[in-house]
């Protein structure tokens, strides 16, 4: 049996080295090693809103608490596949998807998470049957006797008709979008503040459609998907005032559904009554109105 001499471990020490050094340098690249041999990885950047205390979880693993000084979670190196992403806040309903990572790129989550209990704040009792917006600080509420009383959402009380601001001013649309929307097969149309999107419904299901030329969110790859369907008739849909979601109105359910369909359209009630009626004034600010069973109430979104 030949000897090992100083020289055979020098070699073989410095071919280790080098390997060790290979691997290194292939996982900084990030690189992994997989079934299939090596593979490129991905990442996942998951925030939410409200984005403090927020417990994150990945495939049931506890990976951070949010605080203050650091809102979000960034997590890199990862094989491509299927990840279970959980959100969970005190007081708040559990959000979860099951999202993709794909190899050189990082996907991204954006949670909205939603009270257990809404804060919710009674402002008048009555006759009251319908509610419309007048401006952004000011609606009317409506009773049986067809009697119109405007609300003043900066004081909290009613006012009287004389010396009302103007009414909010009708969107002004390029002729091309005003055809667009004409050529929809549905009279349910509602258009976004930034122009750029419309939601629309036809009985039972709600549509998101990005217009021509705008340009998609990071979450979709198709300019217009269905974000809801139900047995029961949908009776009004809006846009949840600075979030990517829609507030929809069934016979006696309001719900917020999520415009991100990857791992499905999280649908997450709001306020179940009798049959209720939802505006918001000022889509700059998430303070929403709601009118049932003759009671109007002011409740604090997310």
């Amino acid at each position: 049996m030949k000897q090992v001499t100083r020289k055979h471990l020098f070699m073989l020490s410095s071919i280790a080295f080098l390997l060790i050094a290979g691997l290194s340098l292939i996982y900084s690249f990030g690189y992994r090693l997989g079934e299939g041999g090596i593979v490129r990885t991905g990442g996942l950047f998951i925030a939410a809103s409200p984005s403090v205390d927020i417990d994150v979880f990945v495939n049931d693993k506890h990976i951070k608490k949010t605080s203050l000084l650091s809102r979000s979670v960034f997590l890199q190196s990862l094989r491509p596949g299927e990840y279970t992403v959980r959100i969970e806040r005190e007081d708040f309903r559990t959000w979860e998807k099951t999202i993709s990572v794909k190899q050189e790129l990082v996907s991204e989550v954006r949670a909205l998470l939603l009270s257990d209990s809404p804060r919710a704040t009674v402002l008048a009792n009555g006759d009251f049957l319908s509610l419309d917006s007048w401006n952004n600080t000011t609606f009317i509420v409506e009773s049986e006797f067809g009697k119109k009383r405007y609300f003043d959402t900066e004081n909290n009380v009613f006012i009287s008709p004389t010396g009302l601001r103007a009414s909010t001013t009708p969107q002004i649309l390029s002729e091309e979008v005003r055809d667009y929307i004409t050529e929809l097969d549905s009279k349910n149309v509602v258009i976004d503040q930034t122009k750029n999107r419309i939601l629309w419904w036809d009985g039972r299901s709600v549509w998101i459609e990005w217009l021509p030329n705008a340009q998609l969110p990071f979450y979709v790859e198709d300019g217009v998907s269905r974000i809801y369907k139900d047995l029961r008739a949908i009776r009004d849909v809006q846009f949840y005032p600075r979030r990517e979601a829609a507030i929809v109105t069934t016979r006696n359910d309001i719900l917020v559904v999520e415009f991100d369909g990857r791992g499905g359209h999280i649908a997450t009630p709001l306020y179940k009554g009798k049959s209720p009626k939802i505006i918001v004034p000022n889509p700059l600010n998430r303070t929403a109105y709601i009118l049932d069973g003759g009671t109007l109430f002011e409740v604090k979104l997310q």
